[in-house]
């Protein structure tokens, strides 16, 4: 009976299941070799392969070292800092039972140490306590020449961490009395993190490398898609279908790949069944995503995306794009960058048009294009869309969707609501023109609404250079948009 080889899709994937990442598996190797492992943190949104990459570099590079431990675990299970440095101790005291014995069998005398210190840092109720006993345990680690590499998984979760237990973290990954390194995953930076727990940042200090991991590259991809052939299938015709869903994501590369190898099992290979079984799935990750984004960026997430999206870079600056580039939410297209997938951007055009996603310039564009539309189906009547399209000319064909693969809009300009062609400047210059239709019902200053074209026209040229604007010409934009009504 042959076998899915993409069973197990969404678990950590180890041993034949994990996938590239040659680069990262390279530093985490450098990163244990020395007397002290290094600091090391790991950044990228949900599902981006974290986890994997930290436990396949464990299988590959921290198992039989006489002289290294490397331990695991998630701060999302505990529910205080306390608890964690209690989990520490008790995991790397465990690893500790397994390093080579001298040739007699004889457990060396700092191993039996530790035992007594573990139960003390166990049985200790006070901070200061736990603390001495912690830093005890991990000193005669130190003594004894024994490197420890501590992976924390899920450390946005250390919000709940106070600042004397990040201060402990630091000490112990810095201080010359200890012989510990860290390695921290998250979706976010850790100096967000210390600030948003305790609105001071000190282990960030001391974290020397940081790393994103973000979607597969093209030959990650590749191999991926390679796996299939263990099932007798071959999915490289179908490898363009397969990124415009996923674009170069790994979990829903994987996912769609487990569909497609199921279909050929049960019948034959047939993309679209294997879609309707995953799509639900899709736009679950797609939601988390941006759902994400905007506690990430304060509630901007999706005006990020609207901009990106629209080719609109009006509040966007240089360390959103760094942003979306860490959490994998774009891609390279050409000098600037799309939407993950032209699925993704599919997701964000839905939640835009009805109405389940909001932000400073969808409000204001939304909005505008409201009451034009509005206005002109009571000034020209039912055929509206005809005479705008004729009065537009050519300015209307190539709508303001940019998500789809570089040169083809997301949206064939037929399937476009009349008044969707036009990009939000093409619109302004509609309410220039016929400033005797809109006067009453917008009403301001012409001039204002030349400024608020040009200000649209320089967010577009900036975001088709792939340079956000400069902070004074941002800051200019949101000044004369700002007046536009926002519902």
């Amino acid at each position: 009976m042959t076998v899915n080889p993409y069973l197990g899709v969404g678990q950590v994937a180890t041993a034949e299941r994990f996938v590239g990442r040659r680069d990262l598996l390279r530093l985490l190797e450098n990163s244990w070799r020395g007397p002290r492992p290094a600091n090391l943190s790991l950044q990228g949104n949900h599902r981006m392969g974290k986890t994997s990459v930290v436990r396949r570099a464990q299988e590959l590079f921290a198992v039989d070292r006489p002289d290294l431990l490397v331990v695991y675990l998630s701060v999302a299970a505990y529910e205080s800092g306390a608890d964690v440095f209690r989990a520490v101790v008790a995991r790397v005291r465990q690893a500790a039972e397994r390093l080579n014995q001298p040739g007699d069998g004889t457990p060396p005398d700092w191993l039996a140490g530790l035992n007594d210190i573990e139960l003390s840092v166990h049985s200790s109720t006070e901070w200061l306590d736990l603390k001495e006993c912690f830093e005890a345990f991990f000193g005669a680690l130190c003594s004894a020449g024994i490197g420890v590499g501590v992976i924390l998984d899920e450390f946005d979760q250390a919000e709940a961490f106070r600042r004397v237990e990040f201060q402990l973290l630091r000490d112990l990954v810095s201080e010359k009395n200890y012989s510990a390194g860290l390695v921290t995953l998250s979706r976010r930076s850790i100096k967000s993190i210390e600030l948003a727990a305790v609105a001071h940042s000190t282990l960030d200090g001391v974290m020397g490398m940081r790393r994103p991991v973000g979607p597969f590259r093209d030959d990650e991809v590749a191999a991926m898609l390679a796996r299939a052939g263990d099932a007798g299938v071959d999915l490289t015709d179908l490898r363009p279908e397969i990124v415009r869903r996923a674009g170069n994501h790994p979990y829903l590369i994987e996912l769609f790949c487990h569909e497609l190898v199921e279909t050929h099992l049960t019948d034959q290979l047939d993309a679209e069944l294997a879609w309707e079984q995953v799509e639900s799935q899709f736009r679950d990750q797609f939601t988390r995503s941006i759902t994400n984004l905007n506690a990430d960026t304060g509630g901007r997430g999706g005006d990020l995306l609207y901009q990106v999206l629209t080719r609109t870079y009006l509040t966007i600056g240089s360390q959103d794009i760094a942003l979306l580039r860490r959490l994998g939410l774009v891609r390279p297209d050409g000098a600037t960058v799309a939407l993950l997938s032209p699925e993704f951007a599919q997701q964000v055009r839905r939640m835009v048009l009805t109405d389940s996603l909001h932000g400073w310039w969808i409000d204001r564009d939304l909005t505008l294009r409201a009451h034009v539309r509005e206005r002109l189906t009571r000034s020209w009547g039912a055929g509206w869309g005809a005479e705008l399209s004729r009065r537009a000319g050519g300015a209307a064909t190539a709508g303001r969707w940019h998500g789809g693969p570089e040169g083809v809009p997301l949206v064939p300009a037929d399937r476009l609501d009349p008044l969707d062609r036009l990009d939000t400047a093409d619109v302004i210059e509609l309410v220039l023109l016929n400033w005797n239709l809109f006067e009453s019902h917008l009403g301001g200053d012409p001039t204002v609404w030349k400024e608020r074209a040009e200000a649209v026209t320089q967010a577009r040229q900036a975001a088709d250079r792939g340079n956000p604007l400069d902070a004074d010409l941002r800051r200019r934009a949101e000044r004369s948009l700002g007046g536009l009504p926002e519902a």
